[in-house]
């Protein structure tokens, strides 16, 4: 009886006696038990799960139970799963969103102390939520994601017109992410940040284009300072080239620097300098993430 309720059927039995055949022993004798000659019930389903059954007992006597008891019944049912419903969504609702609240001041926490910022949009629409951190690490002061993502006027030229190209690449189906260093302008000089981006849901046809973006402050892994007296802009172009020296009374031959950007070419990867005179310089390299040989291999 119960593999019956579960299929969401009707369970109409006018005589208990008729079916002693058909169910177990233990379903029998616990009916029979309690005087129940005929059994109506409807099972209470909401969203494909059993929650509960509703329905009539008769005791003493046998009843039929005619086509107007059938669709009250099912009306009764029927009520009886939306009020369920709507308890359990309030209910529900509540506690998701109590969870949504602790789980985003943890990770709002977690986000600022380790520098990582969290960004969602749509470049279709030019809509999108972002952490705090997200704008923090872009060297924003606003916190409206389209002005940010429009012009990111505080990023490198060369990063902001790869990473411009490649939203305009996802609009269209033709990249799905974006992984690279990049340089953002705050404070009067130049920070790294790694920043990765990933098409989530593609769905143009519906205005749709999702990407979800990360941005973690890598300074300290990707430049070395020095407090030198610095190197003029014209010149800044030579010193990568070999035998280059700009002060011939300093130790060396002029092959250190040729022999670091040999090494990051060869890695295919970039190399420069950002430098003022009379402030030193800051050397900089970037190389393209690789996967581990072994999943290449598989």
């Amino acid at each position: 009886l119960y593999s019956k309720m579960k299929e969401d059927q009707l369970l109409v039995i006018e005589d208990l006696s008729a079916i002693r055949t058909s169910i177990s022993d233990t379903e029998y004798k616990l009916l029979a038990g309690q005087g129940i000659r005929s059994i109506f019930v409807a099972p209470l389903h909401v969203n494909n799960q059993l929650w509960g059954f509703v329905g009539v007992d008769h005791v003493k006597e046998k009843r039929k139970f005619n086509k107007q008891g059938r669709l009250f019944l099912k009306t009764l049912a029927q009520v009886l799963c939306i009020g369920i419903e709507h308890f359990r969504s309030e209910n529900r609702n509540h506690i998701t969103q109590q969870r949504i609240s602790e789980l985003e001041s943890l990770f709002s926490y977690a986000s600022e102390q380790a520098c990582i910022g969290v960004a969602q949009w749509n470049p279709l629409l030019r809509k999108g939520v972002a952490t705090t951190q997200w704008f923090m690490n872009m060297g924003e002061t606003t916190r409206k994601i389209d002005e940010v993502t429009d012009t990111y006027q505080y990023m490198h030229p060369d990063d902001r017109t790869e990473l411009l190209d490649f939203q305009k690449l996802a609009c269209r189906g033709e990249a799905d992410s974006f992984v690279k260093p990049i340089r953002i302008f705050k404070d009067s000089e130049w920070h790294w940040y790694k920043y990765h981006a990933k098409v989530k849901d593609y769905s143009p046809s519906d205005k749709h284009v999702e990407i979800v973006s990360l941005s973690v402050d890598i300074d300290a892994l990707k430049q070395v300072e020095d407090t030198g007296i610095g190197i003029p802009a014209d010149k800044q172009s030579m010193i990568f080239h070999r035998f280059v020296k700009l002060d011939s009374f300093k130790q060396g031959n002029g092959l250190g620097l040729s022999i670091c950007s040999t090494i990051v070419e060869k890695l295919n990867g970039k190399i420069g300098v950002i430098s003022e005179p009379g402030q030193g310089s800051t050397f900089w390299f970037t190389i393209p993430h690789a996967q581990p040989l072994i999943e290449q291999q598989s």
